[in-house]
């Protein structure tokens, strides 16, 4: 999908990066933490990825 729409993609991992902001603002679980922070690595990854074929 991001290679056919990069602007879309971009806006939904935005969206998503958002979104994982709040859930940390939201809990101070340990253990929920560190699954958003997988999550947030996960996130980080495909951002690199998708400006390197920009």
């Amino acid at each position: 999908m991001a290679l056919q729409n990069y602007s879309e993609a971009s806006i939904k991992l935005i969206k998503v990066s958002d979104d994982l902001d709040n859930m940390i603002d939201a809990t101070t679980d340990e253990v929920i933490l560190r699954e958003i922070s997988k999550y947030q690595i996960l996130l980080n990854h495909l951002l690199i990825k998708m400006s390197d074929k920009e």
